[in-house]
């Protein structure tokens, strides 16, 4: 289901709504199960697994995810089995508010759900520094990152009328294609400055479940690029190349970035590095 319209009838492998399938499994990059485990909370994600055994004494996501109906607070979708009368409004995390939402938070991070609208990246306190740099750069396309004792707080980016896909969801179609090639042709500039930002800050892990689209949950039609939301591992030492497409498309917006990243560099805590970065993008 999405929302309350049937998108694929699991037990017939059928389609019955194109237009809401996730766009992995319309381009056949992935089945639903596959696609089921993009959902899935990894092992490092410790609040989850820990209320996984609390709740039903088990970490096998095949038996909660019916169990739950792997409801998410990053999208829409959630099981429904055949003639049950339950509604989308009547069990969803997003209305009331439940701690089992925290069972498909998807990543590495130990991070839960406080409530619908505040998600806990658990000791996570250096991330902060990117979203402080995006805003004074200008860029408005980052979700809302604040700081407390326990660690970084983000707020709700998705709703019940706009839901998340990361770009792993959405499905790269060919061995050769690189991702961020793709960002860059569907999101311009938004996707430019993602990965400027990512050098600046010598962000080393962009995987494809940290960056996508919002999609509306009565059409599916891709909205926007999701705002910047994960910057997990910076000051790596190691600062991954601005693709091609965008040093063709868009030289002059990334040496634009660039001159104001060294304008703000001083307020930064690992200012000297933004500044030696942002000297290797106007030079290069």
């Amino acid at each position: 289901m999405c929302r309350d319209i049937e998108v694929y009838d699991i037990i017939n492998d059928r389609i019955i709504n194109e237009n809401l399938l996730p766009g992995c499994m319309l381009k056949g990059i992935m089945d639903y199960p596959q696609w089921m485990k993009t959902r899935y909370s990894k092992d490092t994600n410790f609040s989850s697994r820990r209320l996984m055994h609390q709740m039903f004494d088990s970490s096998d996501h095949e038996h909660i995810k019916f169990e739950t109906g792997a409801m998410s607070l990053s999208d829409c979708y959630w099981i429904k089995k055949q003639g049950e009368s339950l509604q989308f409004a009547d069990i969803t995390p997003y209305i009331e508010f439940n701690t089992l939402s925290n069972l498909f938070v998807s990543g590495k991070t130990d991070k839960l759900w406080i409530d619908s609208q505040t998600l806990l990246k658990k000791n996570t306190f250096r991330e902060i520094e990117p979203f402080n740099l995006c805003k004074a750069l200008g860029l408005e396309n980052i979700a809302e990152a604040f700081l407390t004792d326990e660690g970084l707080i983000l707020n709700n980016f998705t709703s019940p009328d706009v839901f998340y896909e990361s770009m792993e969801q959405f499905g790269v179609e060919g061995e050769n294609v690189d991702p961020r090639d793709l960002a860059v042709e569907y999101f311009r500039e938004d996707a430019v400055a993602l990965f400027v930002i990512d050098y600046l800050v010598e962000n080393n892990d962009r995987l494809l479940d940290d960056y996508g689209f919002l999609r509306s949950s009565a059409t599916g039609e891709y909205v926007s690029m999701a705002p910047y939301h994960n910057f997990d591992w910076i000051w790596s030492g190691e600062a991954i190349a601005i693709p091609v497409i965008a040093w063709q498309e868009y030289r002059g917006y990334i040496h634009d970035l660039c001159r104001r990243a060294l304008s703000a560099a001083g307020s930064f805590e690992y200012g000297t590095i933004i500044e030696r970065r942002a000297g290797e993008l106007l030079h290069g």
